[in-house]
């Protein structure tokens, strides 16, 4: 029985690990393609004219052509690069473009 749970254990591991760092279907090599793990939604700027341009919203992938990020107050967000993390920021605007060409991923958290 423990070998039963603990194969069904991996295969669901290693499926949630393949979806977690899927390729979006169409990223535009024009900005960052950035995904929003959190559980709320991410400001995201395909120019800085003016406010963010549209809401990413938890568990979807930006259009491919982002340039930076909002986080509203309250809230702080993990940024991964290829799967690893690479820094943490807190309220306000934040740019991507150290990963201009990249697929970056999100996790907004309370703090």
């Amino acid at each position: 029985m423990n070998r039963i749970r603990t194969a069904v254990l991996a295969a669901a591991l290693t499926f949630v690990a393949s979806v977690a760092f899927a390729t979006p279907a169409s990223a535009s090599p024009s900005g960052a393609s950035v995904y929003n793990y959190g559980p709320v939604g991410v400001g995201i700027y395909v120019d800085w004219n003016g406010g963010y341009d549209y809401v990413l919203t938890p568990g979807h992938w930006s259009y491919g052509n982002s340039k930076g990020m909002y986080v509203g107050p309250g809230w702080c967000v993990s940024v991964f690069y290829n799967g690893r993390y690479v820094w943490t920021g807190g309220y306000g605007t934040h740019s991507f473009a150290y990963y201009y060409n990249d697929r970056i991923q999100l996790s907004p958290y309370r703090c």
